[in-house]
């Protein structure tokens, strides 16, 4: 019985310590039946589900949509939340920059609900046509991996602290349709999903008359993610062994044991330089392959790379930093802009540090843009920081004022965290 399969799938996988439970729900079919699955099982479980629905204000009709899925997920005995994507339209790209978009209010709103758990309704479907996908794109063996049943702060950094399960993975969307029709649970068709200018709806048709290469599909997501864990198995170990995180945002890493691992080399820097830039924007397979050989090489010095800075330093160290370019503005880049702060929201400042301030009207900005304003207690602490590393750090203004600096002791003031080292965690585990 597909609901006593589900329910078992998300006994498995929801934390039973956490009174919580918040499901992505946008009123299709696929998320209508998750929901049902979940607010039955929530029930007998003694949780509290939340449906959170995003509007992302590109149809005049998403409004009246939203409330709508509102009211049925209020009738499945859910709390339902309206999220909304405000602001100007991007005008290209615009379903990538959707999605982020979405996983960037859904992050939030998770986090404010105190849910560390994230429900999507990704299907058997959705797998195939992400690895068809990810095939014509020619990603390589470890794209076809695909979606995981189980992903800790999969998007960077709209999803951080935040675990996102998918358990339909396994079931097809007919199954789905068929237990929504049994079970008459209602749900709306978006008028996009037949929009054939984007990608997944192309692949979604063509697909439809190859039906045996789905399940071939399945079977390859299932060999690539065994060969991906044990890659990852082997950097962590890797890691474990030649890598030291520091609390100021960056890293070293012991050039020997790293040129020991030259097949394994690229890959360590792959994450290394998502986890110090703050982000998980991909770099050219190409890059990163020269990188590791340059790195190894004698005459190395430095180099920038997908936002991270490497350096040759002592002990035959390789330091890796922030790009500064990145802070400060270069050629097509703008500078970074101060991000305004209160004590209402943590705020992870350039994907990597966490800061609770308490207060009003504060600001965070690049330490180094205001180093002449820095106090000599302010300027002797930062001098504890390699020099390459301090233009990746943050202050705290208050009108032109620095009231905070890195290393500075400020009680519940201002609290910092690093979060590259939670990051990389995440991204090899």
């Amino acid at each position: 019985m597909l609901t006593q399969t589900v329910h078992n799938t998300l006994s498995q996988l929801i934390d039973g310590h956490s009174n919580s439970i918040a499901v992505a729900f946008s009123g299709g079919g696929d998320s209508a039946a998750l929901l049902s699955f979940v607010c039955k099982w929530a029930k007998t479980h003694n949780k509290n589900v939340f449906a959170l629905i995003v509007d992302h204000g590109l149809r005049d009709a998403s409004v009246g949509e939203c409330i709508a899925a509102a009211k049925t997920a209020a009738e499945m005995g859910a709390q339902a939340h309206i999220l909304n994507w405000d602001g100007p339209k991007p005008t290209s790209a615009l379903q990538e920059k959707a999605r982020y978009a979405r996983y960037a209010l859904l992050g939030h709103a998770c986090r404010e609900l105190g849910c560390t758990q994230l429900l999507l309704g990704h299907t058997q479907d959705d797998q195939a046509e992400t690895l068809f996908m990810r095939v014509k794109m020619q990603s390589g063996w470890r794209g076809y991996a695909g979606m995981r049943m189980r992903a800790q702060s999969p998007i960077w950094p709209a999803l951080y602290d935040i675990e996102v399960l998918r358990p339909l993975l396994g079931i097809t969307r007919v199954e789905l349709r068929e237990y929504n029709a049994q079970n008459e649970v209602p749900y709306i068709d978006d008028p996009s999903n037949e929009n054939h200018k984007f990608a997944r709806v192309r692949v979604r048709a063509q697909l439809a008359k190859l039906p045996e290469i789905k399940t071939q599909f399945t079977l390859t997501a299932k060999h690539a993610q065994a060969c991906l864990a044990e890659e990852k198995e082997k950097i962590r170990a890797v890691l474990a062994e030649y890598l030291t995180s520091y609390p100021w945002g960056g890293v070293t890493l012991d050039i020997v044991g790293l040129t020991a691992h030259s097949s394994l080399a690229p890959e360590v820097l792959k994450y290394l330089i998502r986890a110090v830039s703050g982000n998980a924007q991909p770099v050219l397979v190409e890059k990163i392959e020269r990188l590791a050989t340059g790195v190894c090489r004698e005459t190395f010095r430095g180099a920038t790379l997908g936002g991270a800075q490497f350096v040759k330093w002592q002990d035959n160290q390789l330091l890796i930093v922030r790009d500064p370019g990145d802070i400060f503005g270069r050629h097509q880049k703008k500078p970074y802009e101060d991000i305004l702060v209160s004590s209402q929201k943590p705020i992870l400042w350039d994907g990597r540090l966490l800061f609770h301030v308490k207060g009003e009207g504060l600001r965070l900005s690049p330490v180094m843009a205001h180093y002449e304003s820095l106090s000599a207690t302010q300027k002797q602490i930062l001098k504890t920081v390699p020099e390459p590393a301090r233009a990746g750090l943050a202050c705290v203004l208050q009108g032109d004022e620095v009231i905070w600096s890195y290393g500075q002791i400020a009680g519940d003031l201002v609290q910092m965290s690093c979060y590259v080292e939670a990051h990389l965690t995440t991204m090899v585990t």
